[in-house]
């Protein structure tokens, strides 16, 4: 849910822009003081497990992140898109149940992800972007992404290993690979 309230603050400027674009300064504070108070506090029943990053990093993300425990529902509910991008080898010994490896990152066409994709949007639901130890490959993916104009993309705070060994969501070919 902590991604969730980002994504309806984005949603409501992407909507407003034309209209504080053309909007004097005082016609802009009307609008704002105009729209029904939201409670923006965080959901009680979710706990925030997002980990503490500098200011400075933050900046260079170009999408929010998403929590292991908000993950976690979502995949259970089927209400997110989840999008691997670790190497092939990687993935065939434990994945995110339902998720869809694309390791070739540099490949811009997204031949292999874009009815997913085209799916989450449609439906609403979020796209994230499971990495893996390369934390500079996932910001540089996510961040093509929504250059690219592809709306609701976030990243899963940790990566994969922040899921790793939560049994509900991983797919294991491998028993190994838990240990």
């Amino acid at each position: 849910m902590t991604s969730m309230l980002l994504f309806l603050g984005l949603a409501i400027l992407r909507q407003l822009r034309p209209t504080l674009i053309d909007a004097s300064f005082n016609d802009a504070i009307l609008l704002f003081s105009d729209l029904p108070g939201a409670p923006l506090a965080a959901p009680r029943g979710l706990p925030c497990s997002l980990r503490h990053v500098p200011y400075k990093e933050m900046k260079k993300w170009h999408c929010p992140r998403l929590s292991r425990e908000e993950f976690a529902w979502r995949v259970t509910d089927q209400l997110v898109v989840a999008i691997d991008i670790r190497p092939q080898i990687e993935f065939g010994r434990g994945c995110v149940l339902r998720s869809i490896n694309y390791p070739n990152v540099s490949d811009k066409s997204l031949l292999n992800i874009a009815e997913p994709m085209k799916l989450a949007q449609r439906n609403q639901h979020p796209i994230c972007i499971v990495g893996g130890k390369d934390v500079d490959v996932t910001r540089k993916f996510s961040g093509d992404l929504v250059n690219l104009g592809i709306d609701g993309i976030c990243v899963l705070d940790g990566g994969f290993e922040s899921i790793r060994h939560d049994t509900s969501l991983i797919h294991c070919t491998s028993l190994a690979f838990l240990i």
